[in-house]
């Protein structure tokens, strides 16, 4: 996209036959094209899409930037339900394996019955999840570093030993970390490895 996103400019474009002459802002016109390259669908028939499900008294030009903003507040819409903190939750919970969501301060936020179970075998007596709120995470690596590299390279997982601490008492293992999905902060998935 060009850095000069407010300057208008002027394209004609065939649409229902003819050549049609329209001026738009640079934004609009690389979100015409992102639109109409997902569809499949040149510039043309979006327009001719618009010509006849717009409905407005407004010009054609005002029509296409309402469409255009239409489309990028739906899809943002979409994005944020999927990238929701709720989402993240659920695959958690649905992970066969011990795992937790860990926020960029190392507090777990929500782990599923699996890492509960692990934590009572390697912890006898936790008879009930209030002792995790006092339970301690330590990473051999500073939670800022996995954090980077998961931005860095979001499809590849990073790999790191951990130490849980409840009372005197510590277990040791290592995690598979991915980032999740989220739309309020950075927070990692962590699945236990056997």
């Amino acid at each position: 996209m060009t850095s000069n996103y407010a300057t208008p400019h002027f394209r004609a474009v065939n649409s229902r036959g003819a050549r049609r002459g329209i001026r738009l802002e640079n934004i609009f016109w690389s979100a015409i094209e992102d639109i109409t390259r997902r569809q499949g669908i040149s510039v043309g028939a979006y327009f001719d899409r618009i010509e006849g499900e717009v409905l407005s008294e407004a010009g054609f030009s005002s029509r296409v930037r309402s469409a255009v903003a239409n489309d990028l507040v739906s899809r943002l819409r979409d994005l944020e339900r999927v990238n929701s903190r709720e989402r993240a939750f659920a695959l958690v919970l649905a992970s066969p394996a011990p795992a937790f969501l860990l926020t960029d301060d190392k507090r777990i936020v929500r782990y599923n019955q699996a890492f509960f179970r692990f934590i009572q075998q390697h912890f006898s007596g936790v008879a009930d999840a209030d002792v995790l709120r006092s339970m301690v995470l330590s990473l051999d690596v500073q939670i800022g570093e996995v954090l980077s590299r998961l931005q860095a390279e979001p499809g590849r997982p990073v790999v790191a030993g951990f130490a849980i601490g409840i009372g005197e008492r510590r277990a040791r293992g290592r995690l598979n970390m991915v980032l999740a999905s989220v739309n309020d902060a950075g927070m990692i998935l962590a699945y236990v490895t056997p």
